[in-house]
């Protein structure tokens, strides 16, 4: 028996993606580290970045964008430990791991370290804001 996964992407992404398609636009960008990664781009089944392990990243889940850091990589999945939302703008580590298998094609953009804003643990994540 074939086993095919099925990728769901917001609607808002396929739109944009198609209007960039249709009108020869690029929605590529280069991190600092020289990788190239495709933003919102979902047609393809390979991964639009390539994250290593310790890495951090943005990850879509639940429509939702996350940062988080890359804890393993099996084939093409990213074991991730995910922040979660602390304040208006900030992010924090969870008490307890939230470490979540995502396709890499979930990985959206790999990004530079969190930078912490207050000895309480909160950090900002600036690359985050354009998914917000």
């Amino acid at each position: 028996m074939d086993s095919k996964k099925i990728l769901l992407y917001p609607k808002e992404a396929m739109k944009d993606a198609l209007e960039a398609v249709i009108n020869g636009e690029s929605s590529s960008s280069n991190d600092e580290k020289g990788n190239e990664c495709k933003e919102n781009v979902m047609p393809s089944l390979e991964s639009p970045c390539k994250p290593e392990i310790g890495d951090y990243v943005i990850v879509c889940y639940d429509e939702s964008y996350f940062p988080g850091q890359v804890a393993s990589i099996v084939g093409g999945d990213s074991l991730v430990n995910a922040m979660t939302p602390s304040c208006k703008t900030g992010w924090r580590w969870p008490d307890c791991k939230d470490e979540i298998w995502y396709d890499n094609v979930d990985v959206v953009k790999i990004i530079n370290t969190p930078k912490a804003v207050n000895a309480r643990g909160v950090f900002d994540v600036e690359e985050i804001r354009e998914y917000q």
